[in-house]
C-alpha cells in the first residue's frame, strides 16, 4: 500500500542504482511507524540487504516540515564519515532538488537488528539493560571526544549545502520563559539564584573544551544497540557543535519520554562516560568542573521543560506531564546535590516542586516506588 507522502519507489531504486553503480530493485518496502522513515528491502549485485529511506513530513504544523532538516542531517552523516565511520550511520545518497526540496529524501545505512535503547528499557528492564546503558554512555563519550576541534570542519559540510551557520542550543534562547513560568506560580528566583544561573549559561555559551557534536536530540530512542550491545547515535536532523553535557544529561534528567532514570554516579554510566573521554578532554576528571557542568545543564533543561506550565492546569487530572515537569525539576536538584555544586538553584528547583505538588494534588506521588526508567 502507498505511504502518503513517502517518495516514489522508483525514484528510490534509480538514486541506489546510481550510487552502488549496479542495478538495484526494490522487492518491499516497510514503513517504521510512526516515524516518517522506510525500510527498504533490496536486490542486486553487491548491494545491501536493506537501507533506510527518510523523507519530510508535509502535514502544515509538524516539525519536520523544514528542508533545512534534511540538508544538516546529510552534513552531519557526511561530516561524521570523515572522521569516524562507526559514529553514526552511513549515507548512502541524497536527492533533494533545489527546486523543490520538500520532495526531497535521504537514503542511509540500516542498522538492523539495532533498535531503540528506549524500545529495550522499556521490554526488559534497567537492570537487565545496564550494558547496553554502558554503550549508550561510551558512544556519547566517542561522539564527543572524535569531534572536538572539527566545527569548522563540520560548518564547511553545511555550507556546502547552502546552510548557515549552525544554530546554538536551544536551551540558551528558552530559559527565561522557564523562569517566568516558575514566578508565575509564585517561586520567583532570588539575586544570588539568578547569579548562579547567569553563570551557567555563560559556561555553556562558550563551553571551551566541552564543545562537541550532538545530533541535536540525543535521547535514548535515537540510540540504536544491537543484541551484542554495540550501538550508534541515529536521527542528526538537528546536528550542532553545543556544549557536550547537553547531551550527558539526559541520563541524570529525565527526557521527556521518562518520568525517572538511574542515578548515573552509582550505576557506573558516569564513570564509562568520563574514561572514555578523558584521553581527549583530560578537564572531564576534574570533579568540581564535570559536576557544576552537568547539574547546568540539567537546570538549562528543566526551565526549557516548565516553560507554559499554565497549558497543564488546563489539562485533566492525572495528566502524566504534570508529574514529568516535577520529576525534572527534583532530578536536577538532585543531581546538583549529588556533586555539591549550585545549592541555590537546587533549592529553587525543589521549591517550585513542591509549589506543583500542591497546585497539582494528582501529580503529588513517591517518584522513587514508580522504579527507574518509568515510562511517561
Amino acid at each position: 500500500m502507498p505511504i502518503p507522502g513517502a517518495p516514489d519507489p522508483a525514484r528510490i531504486e534509480d538514486l541506489l542504482t546510481s550510487a552502488y553503480g549496479t542495478a538495484v530493485r526494490i522487492d518491499r518496502i516497510d514503513h517504521i511507524t510512526p516515524w516518517f522513515v522506510l525500510r527498504a528491502r533490496l536486490s542486486g549485485d553487491g548491494v545491501p540487504a536493506s537501507v533506510i529511506v527518510k523523507w519530510l513530513r508535509n502535514t502544515p504544523g509538524d516539525t519536520r516540515t523544514d528542508s533545512g532538516q534534511l540538508y544538516t542531517e546529510q552534513a552531519a552523516l557526511e561530516f561524521l564519515a570523515e572522521i569516524d565511520a562507526e559514529l553514526a550511520p552511513r549515507l548512502v545518497a541524497a536527492d533533494i532538488p533545489a527546486s523543490d526540496p520538500g520532495r526531497g529524501f535521504l537514503v542511509i545505512e540500516d542498522l538492523e537488528p539495532g533498535e531503540p535503547l528506549r524500545a529495550v528499557l522499556l521490554r526488559v528492564g534497567a537492570d537487565a539493560t545496564r550494558p547496553r546503558l554502558t554503550s549508550y554512555a561510551r558512544a556519547l563519550a566517542r561522539l564527543h571526544g572524535s569531534t572536538i576541534g572539527h566545527a569548522e570542519s563540520y560548518a564547511g559540510h553545511r555550507h556546502a549545502l547552502g546552510l548557515g551557520e549552525s544554530p546554538r542550543s536551544g536551551l540558551l534562547t528558552r530559559w527565561p520563559s522557564g523562569v517566568r513560568c516558575i514566578r508565575d506560580i509564585g517561586v520567583p528566583m532570588s539575586h544570588v539564584t539568578a547569579g548562579e544561573l547567569a553563570g551557567v549559561i555563560a559556561e555553556f555559551s562558550y563551553p571551551g573544551a566541552f564543545l562537541a557534536f550532538s545530533n541535536g536530540d540525543a535521547q535514548h530512542n535515537n540510540y540504536l544497540v544491537d543484541p551484542a550491545g554495540n550501538g550508534r547515535m541515529i536521527d542528526f536532523e538537528g546536528a550542532l557543535f553545543q556544549h557536550a553535557m547537553i547531551d550527558l544529561c539526559h541520563l541524570y534528567v529525565p527526557g521527556s519520554m521518562w518520568l525517572t532514570v538511574q542515578d548515573p554516579t552509582s550505576n557506573g554510566l558516569e564513570e564509562a562516560y568520563r574514561k572514555e573521554l578523558a584521553p581527549t578532554v583530560p578537564e572531564v576528571t576534574d570533579d568540581v568542573r564535570f559536576g557544576r557542568a552537568i547539574a547546568g545543564a540539567a537546570f538549562l533543561g528543566i526551565l526549557e521543560r516548565v516553560s507554559a506550565l499554565d497549558r497543564l492546569d488546563a489539562r485533566a487530572a492525572g495528566d502524566r506531564s504534570r508529574l514529568h515537569r516535577i520529576a525534572t525539576l527534583e532530578a536536577a536538584a538532585e543531581t546538583a546535590a549529588t556533586h555539591h555544586c549550585l545549592p541555590h538553584l537546587a533549592g529553587w528547583a525543589r521549591a517550585a516542586a513542591e509549589r506543583l505538588r500542591r497546585r497539582w494534588p494528582d501529580a503529588d506521588v513517591d517518584l522513587a516506588a514508580l522504579g527507574p526508567y518509568a515510562s511517561r
